[in-house]
């Protein structure tokens, strides 16, 4: 808003009604220049911000991960999801759904911020995929820990009656009742150790073949690929 006035009732009611900020005719224009460049870096973050989890969306990611490929520096970078998510969903309602992804965003963070570097980051796809950049000698035990404590904290988030059968029941696509077992996570980890990564449409290619890996093991598993070439 650029407004001539500077009584402060003024400035209050503009704020209640929506106004994301104020510049008077009496400002500098290096000023004004500045706050509008202020409000529009919010605005762009604001909307490349997952709004279930606060976390950095698809743009951000990928400008985070074209940031550590141009550097020449070795990084690690983990996909992570969620086995049997949309059958929880189904049985459990989306409340519950969106409180599992919610602890999931919570665990990842958390763990990165504990064990893995100052400036690792963490990101949310969108649904129950997440990513997280770190580097090659963090990323195995920022996995291994990820991977233990969803296994122990999932059950918490299911009946009693689930968690001491080991599975739940829920209705298939084909409106059938199947059992499924817990949800369970798995990751997917690309790294440049071993090989050079030259884009990220290069990296999500290779992502896509070890999430595969990932998914096809029973349970709670991560898998880091070792390959050369």
């Amino acid at each position: 808003m650029l407004t001539s006035s500077d009584d402060l009732g003024d400035k209050l009611q503009s704020f209640e009604q929506g106004v994301d900020d104020y510049v008077t005719k009496e400002m500098d224009p290096l000023e004004i220049s500045k706050r509008i460049e202020a409000v529009l870096k919010r605005y762009r973050k604001s909307m490349d911000t997952n709004p279930l989890t606060h976390l950095p969306g698809n743009n951000a990611i990928q400008r985070a991960l074209q940031k550590r490929i141009d550097s020449g520096l070795q990084f690690a970078i983990a996909y992570a999801d969620l086995d049997h998510f949309k059958a929880f969903n189904d049985a459990y309602g989306f409340v519950e759904g969106d409180r599992v992804i919610r602890f999931t965003a919570e665990l990842i963070q958390q763990t990165v911020s504990e064990l893995g570097n100052s400036d690792d980051f963490v990101g949310h796809i969108g649904g129950d995929d997440f990513v997280f950049l770190s580097t090659p000698d963090k990323v195995e035990i920022l996995c291994q820990n990820i991977v233990t404590q969803f296994k122990e904290q999932i059950k918490n988030f299911y009946a009693r009656e689930d968690v001491l059968r080991g599975y739940f029941e829920a209705q298939n696509r084909k409106g059938q009742l199947e059992r499924f077992p817990l949800i369970s996570i798995s990751i997917a980890v690309v790294t440049n150790e071993h090989r050079t990564l030259r884009s990220v449409g290069e990296v999500s290619r290779v992502a896509t073949e070890i999430k595969k890996l990932a998914k096809s093991k029973s349970g709670n598993s991560y898998v880091v690929d070792q390959r050369k070439s």
